[in-house]
């Protein structure tokens, strides 16, 4: 081998070695940041939605309050109904983003606001309590449903992807350990492909689990939304006719025990058993 030929694969390396440090790198720069963010903002909008007083909100659900929401159609939720191949998100990147990503930003948002807002006020400030009660209580079990699905839809879109990177991580190896290989035969030419191949598949693998990392945070997003509704629909669903007649109840100093007696406070098991008992009769 002549000494041309060696100082070219050594300035092949050299270029590899220099690029694969820079890709580690800004990778890692990027993670960290994006992740010290997504922290601190997924931290505070879970936080909003746990603990907020919904009566004391004040966030609007939309003009479209006063409608029936019987149907799912009623609501935009803005979602795609199925799960894309690998293939068709690199072929069309732009439906991916929309799909993937804008969509489920939007909807998780709108998804916000409508658990922020204030029930309690439009109740208060109805002329038919009933009808309004209605159009709240649908608007929340059609947003429940379309959340369940869309946990479902974006559990198996993050399937696919991983698999994806699982794939793409294995010819990460395998090239690696033909740069190996063709760095001991002195093969420049064999190693300047490698090096191509090695940084198209780094750019593949990037670009997949991107999407599974906003992925996993919709899903985040979703768990918290859609067990907050479940409880907030469980309660209206159990207090309906005091809600829609603006009844209370008032706790006694002395104990709910004669409350009980009186057949004025329940728990959530004992409602249920006396539902039961009176679709027996």
């Amino acid at each position: 081998m002549n000494n041309k030929n060696i100082k070219n694969i050594l300035k092949i390396v050299t270029v590899f070695l220099s690029l694969i440090l820079f890709y580690r790198i800004s990778i890692f720069l990027v993670n960290a940041n994006n992740s010290i963010k997504s922290e601190n903002k997924n931290s505070s909008n879970y936080k909003s939605i746990l603990v907020s007083d919904i009566s004391k909100s004040g966030v609007a659900i939309t003009t479209n309050i006063g409608t029936k929401y019987k149907k799912s159609s009623a609501i935009n939720s803005a979602i795609y109904e199925e799960y894309f191949s690998v293939e068709e998100i690199k072929k069309n990147k732009k439906m991916a983003q929309d799909n993937l990503i804008s969509n489920n930003l939007i909807a998780i948002k709108e998804y916000q606001a409508l658990l922020r807002t204030d029930f309690k006020a439009y109740l208060n400030n109805s002329t038919d309590r009933k009808k309004t009660f209605e159009a709240i209580y649908g608007q929340l079990s059609v947003r429940l449903n379309n959340g369940i699905n869309t946990v479902k839809i974006l559990a198996k879109q993050r399937e696919l992807l991983t698999a994806e990177m699982d794939s793409i991580d294995n010819k990460l190896k395998s090239i690696k350990q033909k740069i190996t290989v063709d760095y001991k035969k002195a093969d420049g030419d064999a190693i300047s492909k490698d090096i191509e191949e090695y940084l198209l598949l780094k750019n593949d693998y990037t670009f997949v689990r991107t999407y599974v990392v906003f992925i996993n945070s919709f899903l985040n997003y979703y768990k918290v939304l859609n067990e907050y509704n479940s409880k907030l629909l469980n309660i209206f669903n159990s207090n309906k006719d005091a809600i829609i007649k603006g009844s209370y109840v008032v706790l006694p100093s002395g104990g709910t025990e004669i409350l009980k007696d009186y057949g004025l406070l329940y728990t959530e098991d004992e409602y249920k058993a006396k539902l039961q008992e009176e679709e027996k009769k």
